[in-house]
Order: structure tokens, then sequence, then C-alpha cells
């Protein structure tokens, strides 16, 4: 009786009063491990995504009563519209949470282990009549070009820091997971430690590129801008990369500004600047 009872434990993944079991479940799961591919898609555990989007997860929830009233005006005005809108589900995401790891990850080596932050890719997909500068070629299974994968992977404070990036770390074959992602994106945006934008139809010349990281700097000292005095020669070169950077396809597309206004830098921390990269 007893190992028949044993038996019927195991065909019920929910018991708690199997330890085996639990440990199966709160394992990550390798979903892209290719040959000649510098990196390793891994599908976070629940307890591992809850842990990362938590906060921002909390924060929709205590905003539920406020979306509720909205939505009942709505419905007084227009309830035609309003049919069109629902409450938002603030539990966290039905969607999975996947990440990108190079294969020296400790998540990689031992998918027990938790990964502790990530970061988050802003960029334009590709489409006819739009097209990249630069030389670098585009390397599986990446959709943006290898020269700005390599700045990524630095950008990461560890090998164990994962990378989102929309046309991976979603199934793109599958509608009801796209639905749930794009309905999580502000919990996904606002839970990454660090934005990452890419524009890739910029090509950004030396002595504005120099331009630029001087005057970082000077932004970084905390020196006042009423003091900063930039001779005339400077201000033409600054308005000129400020002018080539807004051409970018990037500041025209809606769906790229949303992704920006729902990151943390936008929301809770101006000092937490988006990293641009061209």
């Amino acid at each position: 009786m007893s190992r028949l009872k044993f038996f019927h434990t195991l065909s019920h993944p929910s018991s708690a009063s199997n330890p085996h079991i639990k440990m199966e479940q709160e394992r990550a799961i390798i979903k892209r491990d290719r040959i000649g591919e510098e990196v390793v898609l891994v599908q976070l555990t629940e307890s591992n995504k809850e842990q990362l989007l938590g906060k921002a997860t909390k924060f929709l929830t205590n905003r539920q009563p406020e979306a509720a009233i909205i939505l009942e005006r709505m419905a007084q005005l227009n309830a035609n519209v309003a049919r069109d809108f629902a409450l938002k589900d603030a539990a966290s995401s039905r969607a999975p949470l996947r990440l990108l790891f190079s294969r020296d990850s400790t998540v990689v080596k031992d998918l027990s282990q938790p990964v502790p932050s990530y970061i988050i890719i802003s960029y334009c997909w590709k489409s006819p009549g739009w097209s990249k500068t630069g030389f670098s070629k585009v390397e599986q299974p990446w959709p943006i070009q290898h020269a700005f994968v390599e700045d990524l992977l630095q950008l990461r404070e560890s090998a164990d820091e994962g990378i989102w990036i929309d046309q991976l770390s979603i199934d793109q074959k599958d509608d009801q997971e796209k639905k749930v992602a794009i309905g999580a994106m502000d919990i996904l945006y606002r839970s990454a430690r660090q934005l990452v934008i890419i524009l890739e139809d910029i090509e950004i010349p030396q002595e504005e590129e120099e331009i630029a990281n001087r005057y970082w700097k000077v932004v970084q000292s905390a020196i006042p801008s009423d003091q900063w005095n930039p001779p005339e020669s400077d201000l033409k070169l600054i308005e000129s990369l400020f002018l080539r950077i807004m051409s970018s396809r990037w500041f025209s597309r809606g769906w790229c500004s949303h992704e920006f206004q729902i990151s943390k830098y936008y929301l809770e921390d101006l000092r937490n600047f988006p990293r641009f990269r061209a």
C-alpha cells in the first residue's frame, strides 16, 4: 500500500510532500543551446521570475483601485470604447521569463541557481525600406549587429546577468504568449536593471563621438551647466550630434517610445540613465 501511495504522489507534481518534485520545479530550463552560438537562452524558474518582477508587479497591484475608477468612468462616457479595455492582471505575468546568458554564467552550469538581474534591449525590428548602417554582421541568434552584441555583453554587471530581447525572449510562434507578454511589457521594462537603446541606422562621426564623451564626463562631474562655457565649435558639434541621433528611426516608433517611458529611468530614478548605442 505504501508503495502505491508513493507512486500516486509522483503522479501529482503539485504535492509538497516529495522534495524531488519540488527540486525539479525549481530548476530553470534551457530553451536554446546551439553549437557555434555564444549565448544560451534560459527560461527562469517561477520563483526567480517573481523575485525579479515582484516590485513592479506590486506597484501595479496597488494601482488597481485607481484603474477601476478610470474604467468605470470610461464606460459612462462611451460604453462601446470601454468594452475594448479591461483591468490589467497585476499578478506576475503568465508568460515565462527567458533571458540570454553567456556560456560561463552560473545558471547555465547549474540550472538550480537564481539569476540576480537582467538588462533589457529596445531597438527597431527590420522592415522593407529600412536598413542599418555599418558593416558589422548579424550572427545567430541575435537580431542585431554583432558589434552591438559585444558591447551588450560588456555592459553586464557579471556573466550571471541576463539579457532580455523580445525576438528571442518571447516565443514568436505562440500568439497567446505574445499577447500575454505585450500586456506585461511595463513590468518587464521597469524590472530591468538597465535599459539599452540600440540605434542601428545612424553612424556617429569620430569628432561627434569625442564631444559626446567629453561632455558626458562633465555631466557626471556634477558641474552646474551654467559653468560649462563650451566654445562655439563644441556647440556646433553638439547640435549636429543631437540632430543625427534624433534622425534615427527609433524616435519615430510609438512602441519604442512606450518602452522608454515604462522603464525604471522614466518612472523611478532619473539617475538611472538608459544607455544609447549607435
